[in-house]
């Protein structure tokens, strides 16, 4: 007697026949697929900010506001900015 899980099968549709290897055909099994969605980058270099007095944020109508005051400098890639008060949005 042959046992059919021992014997290597001579072709795909060999192996399908067999009821415990369903799992060839789970449809579930989509590992080819890459379901994520890549957002697209806004900015091409971090951004540094700081301030000597004090930073605010404000989140107001779904908007998102930094406000710097006293020294405040702000650096993207090769832009440097420095002033006395600055807001980002």
């Amino acid at each position: 007697m042959n046992d059919s899980l021992l014997i290597a099968p001579e072709s795909k549709e060999q192996l399908i026949d067999d009821s415990l290897l369903t799992a060839l055909n789970d449809s579930t099994d989509r590992t080819d697929i890459d379901s994520t969605k890549k957002e697209k980058q806004v900015f091409e270099s971090p951004i540094s900010y700081n301030a000597t007095d004090s930073m605010a944020v404000s989140l107001e109508e779904g908007d998102q506001v930094v406000y710097l005051y006293g020294g405040a400098n702000i650096k993207y890639g090769t832009i440097e900015l420095t002033a006395d008060y600055i807001s980002v949005n």
